[in-house]
């Protein structure tokens, strides 16, 4: 598959950030449609977006430098548990709608 040749990464980092913002506003209107005000469902959404951002970016960064050997895989494990998403305990606000 050959790379176009108009495609810079200017090109490249304006179309992730659509992507991004386009991420943002489906998931605050999802929110929204939950019964939150519009504030708070973007605020969540413009944070979770952030942070997604940074950890993949760390992500990134850190297995740019990665060399594969023998127990490397546990590095990228530990990083894989690292990501998951934590369960919201019962007592949480989200569940007093």
């Amino acid at each position: 598959m050959a790379v176009p040749q108009n495609l810079t990464f200017q090109k490249l980092r304006w179309a992730m950030l659509a992507c991004g913002l386009a991420w943002a506003g489906l998931q605050a209107y999802i929110i929204n449609g939950f019964g939150f005000l519009w504030f708070t469902a973007l605020t969540d959404a413009i944070v979770s977006s952030i942070l997604l951002a940074a950890a993949c970016w760390l992500i990134n960064n850190n297995l740019r430098y990665y060399q594969p050997g023998k127990g490397s895989y546990m590095n990228i494990l530990i990083w894989c548990v690292a990501r998951l998403p934590p369960v919201l305990p019962a007592h949480d606000i989200y569940c007093h709608l």
